[in-house]
């Protein structure tokens, strides 16, 4: 009896003891648990600090970067800006000068064309007249003549060297007056016919030429105006939006970007 009762004293001891020692190593095991999830915690914190760092280095790089190629746009759209405007000017003062020209040449084709019909195509016409009236005139009086001396001849009976040679001279002057009158009729009706009205032609042709070169210039003129408005107000709109964008990104604040990731 006494025996039974030691035993079970024992194994009471025994599960008392064994119980002690899990709950050591349950609560040592719960202590390290702690310890190593504080520690994951804080290498965590410390990756992502360092990954927002890096981000925002890399976002600055990229805002400096982007800040440097719009200024050097807005310096070389300055410059073709400027570039323009003396292409410009030198277009305009070419544009002036083919205006000019082409005014003298009006000008000049409206006083030719004038000259002709007023001087020129009377002139030509009353010296052919003439002409054509002298060698009519000749021609009659070389008739004339030659009736004069065959009249006169013909009293006598007796053909001599000296009558022969008279009459033959006569009818030889005649003869040299018709062609003359002939050639002159034809050159004044090739004048009155063609040469004056292919010249009037001609001259007419020219200042209508004239009158379209001009209206061609001045035409280019306004288009050229027109033009290099357009072109100052494109590279003016261009220019002023590079200066907004330029403006925005200096006065950017860095924790916009923060706040737009979150």
């Amino acid at each position: 009896m006494v025996r039974n009762r030691g035993l079970v004293l024992v194994l009471v001891l025994s599960l008392v003891a064994a119980s002690g020692c899990a709950s050591f190593r349950k609560g040592g095991s719960s202590q390290a648990e702690s310890t190593g999830s504080k520690s994951d915690s804080k290498e965590d914190a410390a990756k992502s600090a360092k990954a927002k760092e890096k981000s925002a280095k890399k976002k600055a790089e990229e805002k400096v970067d982007k800040l440097r190629k719009k200024e050097q746009q807005l310096h070389y759209a300055e410059l073709e800006r400027e570039i323009e405007a003396l292409n410009a000017a030198v277009a305009e003062r070419a544009s002036e000068e083919s205006i000019e020209k082409a005014e003298r040449e009006l000008k000049n084709t409206q006083e030719a064309l004038q000259h002709f019909q007023d001087v020129e195509s009377p002139m030509k016409l009353s010296r052919s007249n003439l002409g054509l009236e002298r060698a009519t005139w000749n021609m009659e009086a070389q008739r004339q003549e030659l009736h004069e001396l065959e009249v006169m001849y013909q009293k006598e009976e007796i053909a001599t060297l000296t009558k022969e040679l008279v009459l033959q001279r006569g009818q030889k002057r005649l003869q040299f007056a018709k062609s003359d009158l002939e050639m002159r009729q034809k050159d004044n009706a090739t004048l009155t016919d063609h040469e004056l009205p292919k010249t009037l032609r001609e001259r007419t042709v020219a200042v209508s030429n004239a009158m379209s070169d001009l209206r061609k210039a001045k035409s280019k003129q306004e288009e050229q105006v027109l033009s290099r408005k357009l072109k100052e107000l494109k590279a003016k709109h261009g220019m002023e939006e590079l200066r907004r964008e330029i403006s925005k990104l200096r006065n950017e604040d860095p924790q916009d970007d923060e706040e737009d990731e979150k």
